[in-house]
């Protein structure tokens, strides 16, 4: 017997002989409860085990290649990267939100051979090499993003948004209390 739709399921569900009693609906409770728990700290380790890769493949990127780092801190290194390379600075992105994690090291190999003339360019022209708590944060990285103290962030999220999103959260949600305090409206 199949059911078309969730009320059908919901007046089978429903239709027990016997309800739950209160310690049934209790431990019920507590094992839906425990599920969540334990979903959340799953989240959490595998947050944790991207975080770890990404600082890995950054420290191993650096060693071999002094100057990495600079470059990859660098807002004007990281457009130009982006409008050079925009595959594989998605990539880049993905990997470090967690897909695709492990081709990170090669990724970020790409990122350094591409933008070791970049900053000769950039040292040529007599300019110094920004930081991002000096400059605007790149769009390349969320990492990046999330270093800025939280005032000058949203600015830096909305750029990658409109890179990388279809729908500004703002606009996804304009009636959200949230969304409204943030905006200070």
């Amino acid at each position: 017997m199949s059911y078309t739709s969730d009320d059908e399921f919901d007046q089978l569900f429903n239709a027990t002989e016997t309800p739950l009693s209160t310690a049934q609906v209790r431990q019920v409770e507590k094992i839906a409860s425990e599920q969540l728990l334990r979903g959340y700290q799953a989240l959490q380790q595998g947050v944790a085990t991207v975080q770890q890769m990404t600082a890995k493949a950054v420290r191993k990127t650096e060693e071999a290649h002094p100057g990495f780092v600079q470059r990859y801190q660098d807002p004007e290194i990281c457009r130009k990267f982006i409008d050079q390379r925009p595959a594989v600075a998605r990539a880049i992105l993905n990997a470090e939100s967690g897909m695709g994690t492990d081709s990170l090291p090669e990724l970020y190999e790409i990122f350094d051979e591409s933008t070791r003339s970049y900053a000769e360019q950039t040292g040529n022209r007599g300019s110094s090499m920004t930081t991002p708590a000096s400059g605007s944060a790149s769009v390349l990285s969320l990492a990046q993003i999330n270093a800025l103290p939280p005032e000058r962030r949203r600015e830096h999220i909305a750029a990658l948004g409109e890179r990388v999103g279809d729908v500004p959260l703002d606009d996804a949600d304009s009636e959200s209390a949230r969304f409204k305090r943030e905006r200070g409206e």
